[in-house]
């Protein structure tokens, strides 16, 4: 079974958003956001401190931590997403629109995009869910593949890759024993 669809840089950025939130999680990242509560919270608590010494400051101080906090959360989410963004934009060498091809073959997931083809086996597909963007095709650490809603003509269509691409699946993972690589 073969699909192929349209997609650009907003796409690509949803996809590494819902990867990351999968796969990506470091044991140092929790270190990381409570040494930068801390970097936060310390100026923060001494001019709570300052203000509650002081008649009739500590409202002014305790909307001034606030919203010091408020724009610190807000511009590391910025910059990441401008990070990532200038990132895909370098790296597919555009905005989009992209064209990418998904086949389901029994070998395998054949993906054809950027003038690449990847092969990927069945004994690494962990999970094959149908969400409101499309299918996603799990791989574990291995990614996420997505294949967007527009590839399919209609719910049947797309019910037909979700159910081929649970069976090809399930075959391989019947013949490797059960068992899941990560």
């Amino acid at each position: 079974m073969r699909v192929s669809f349209t997609f650009d840089i907003n796409d690509l950025y949803d996809v590494v958003v819902r990867s990351s939130r999968r796969t990506l999680r470091r044991p140092w990242d929790g270190v990381l956001a409570q040494l930068w509560s801390v970097l936060v919270a310390i100026p923060a608590m001494a001019w709570l401190v300052y203000g509650f010494s002081h008649d009739g400051a500590y409202p002014l101080v305790i909307a001034g931590v606030g919203l010091t906090g408020g724009l610190a959360q807000w511009y590391t989410a910025q910059s990441r997403r401008t990070r990532v963004f200038e990132h895909l934009e370098y790296t597919s060498g555009g905005v989009g629109p992209f064209r990418c091809e998904v086949e389901l073959i029994a070998d395998g997931i054949v993906t054809r995009q950027f003038d690449e083809e990847m092969r990927r086996p069945w004994s690494t597909v962990q999970d094959v869910r149908e969400t409101a963007v499309g299918v996603e095709v799990d791989f574990g650490r291995r990614g996420l593949l997505v294949v967007r809603a527009n590839a399919f003509g209609s719910a049947s269509d797309r019910t037909s890759f979700v159910q081929c691409a649970r069976e090809y699946a399930q075959g391989a993972r019947r013949q490797s024993g059960g068992a899941r690589p990560n």
